[in-house]
């Protein structure tokens, strides 16, 4: 009896102390059941009633042109399911698209696929911790930071051309994916890491940290689009987390290897390094908050992943999409060709007084990337409950904006299909909505490297149309493929031969 009265107390005690957790998740299990029968009742396209969308992801040209389509027969937004209970809100309405983007709405549960690669940098963290690092790392893109990287441009440029003069001398057309890949891997070391040590264009495969790079990009969509993998513990146990993880060893070994010898480096130097630049690693370790606090080296490396993400295959698909664009437009190509000739002047290399005057070539980039945007969505998160012309979301959607989408609506661009470059002259320009144009992202979260990008594709630019005619291989089929960056499905084959 004695027992017994114990085993009645411990029992009551548990019952007072697990109720109101279990009020409290069933509560919101009810909530949220209820909100999903109400997205179930918003605009959408024919889904199967297990799977929901997922056949339609299949990510190649007819994806890309379905998703298109969508954005003229849903002009609010859409919801799109991962099977039946994973709900994502599709913005298609220019203004909604804008109000989204105006806010500092962390990423998309998506994103979080990264976080062991990236870690909590500026691409994934919010709150304060964003708003801190941001204003620590801007002054890192200031113009003066920017100029001293053009000679690294330049440099690395003159070995790519020097590279396809070889195929230009056999008439061979090549795959420009690959080797704009590696172009601009090439800068983003030298700039990040001051590393000169190695060429990744002239190693190609040889080096360890180049092969993990290609490697773990290619992972995260693979596991977005296959749900049993979405849970860490099952995908660290699959042959793909096996290899992503085996790829992020190889990224943050490098990295952190960098990290302490420059860090002994500024300690010998009492500070400061007698340096021909200051490279993005020099700026994250000098970085300091109002309070004088600088950033641990885990923070450094977050930022240093971060910006190798961000700034290396987005970068490579503006240079092979524009490259393309102009091998199917002779004229604009010519024309990009006589500005590079008029600005340059028989000299060697693209100054940085010489940028700002490639104006139709940088159109012609614009142009480009409102075609082929590097990156073709943006994925948030709502942090509270927001109302869109009475499509009541709640907080916790996933939202998505489609790139891609936005910038070929007729309803935005007239005639969206065609390459027209005038429609980012200065007078077209004027004339825009300020949020019709994102390849950047737009808003207080938008690309901080976004002027890096730039600089670089039209150093790029100028130096391939000054020596090279740029043609397509006919024999060869171009697609588009989404995927975290809009890539080209098989490649672009291109023919050089000299100008």
């Amino acid at each position: 009896m004695y027992a017994a009265g114990w085993y009645i107390l411990i029992f009551v005690f548990s019952a007072l102390v697990l109720l109101p957790v279990a009020v409290t998740w069933v509560t919101k299990w009810i909530k949220w059941w209820k909100y999903l029968r109400y997205l179930r009742s918003l605009p959408s396209p024919p889904r199967h009633w297990l799977m929901g969308h997922v056949s339609q992801m299949d990510m190649g040209e007819a994806n890309v042109n379905r998703l298109t389509r969508y954005h003229i027969e849903f002009p609010d937004l859409y919801v799109s399911f991962f099977g039946p209970f994973l709900p994502n809100v599709v913005i298609t309405s220019p203004e909604h698209r804008k109000t989204i983007l105006k806010s500092t709405e962390p990423k998309a549960d998506f994103y979080y696929f990264l976080v062991d690669w990236i870690g909590d940098g500026l691409l994934l963290s919010s709150g304060e911790k964003w708003f801190q690092h941001r204003k620590m790392l801007t002054p890192g893109f200031h113009f003066d930071i920017l100029k001293s990287y053009v000679p690294i441009v330049n440099e690395v440029t003159h070995t790519l051309l020097d590279i396809w003069q070889e195929h230009s001398d056999k008439g061979t057309s090549f795959n420009v994916v690959d080797y704009a890949s590696l172009y601009t891997l090439d800068i983003l070391l030298r700039c990040a890491f001051s590393d000169h040590s190695s060429s990744c264009l002239v190693e190609k495969d040889n080096s360890p940290y180049v092969n993990a790079v290609h490697e773990i990009s290619k992972i995260p969509v693979l596991r977005m689009r296959f749900p049993p993998y979405h849970p860490n513990w099952i995908f660290k146990l699959s042959p793909l987390g096996r290899k992503f993880h085996g790829c992020i060893k190889i990224l943050h070994e490098y990295c952190d290897k960098a990290i302490n010898k420059r860090r002994k480096q500024l300690l010998e130097d009492s500070g400061s390094l007698s340096k021909k630049y200051v490279d993005f690693l020099d700026i994250l370790l000098s970085a300091k908050d109002e309070q004088g606090y600088g950033l641990t080296d885990e923070e450094i490396r977050e930022e240093v992943n971060t910006f190798m993400f961000e700034g290396h295959d987005t970068t490579a698909a503006g240079l092979y999409w524009i490259l393309y664009c102009l091998a199917t437009n002779p004229d604009h190509q010519e024309k990009c060709r006589s500005e590079a000739r008029q600005v340059m002047h028989n000299k060697d290399d693209v100054s940085w007084e010489d940028l700002n005057k490639l104006t139709y070539i940088s159109m012609c980039i614009k142009e480009s990337m409102r075609l082929y945007p590097p990156v073709p969505m943006i994925a948030r998160k709502l942090s509270q409950d927001c109302e869109l012309d009475g499509y009541k979301l709640q907080k916790g959607t996933n939202i998505t904006i489609h790139v891609n989408a936005h910038h070929h609506n007729p309803k935005i661009w007239p005639d969206p299909e065609k390459f027209n470059p005038l429609r980012f002259s200065i007078e077209n320009v004027k004339l825009q909505d300020s949020f019709a144009f994102t390849p950047f992202s737009a808003g207080p979260r938008n690309c901080i490297g976004q002027n890096f990008a730039m600089h670089e594709l039209k150093i790029a630019v100028a130096h391939i149309v000054n020596r090279f005619y740029i043609g397509v291989d006919p024999s060869h089929k171009v697609e588009r493929f989404l995927s975290l960056i809009l890539r080209a499905k098989y490649g672009i084959m291109l023919k050089l031969h000299l100008a």
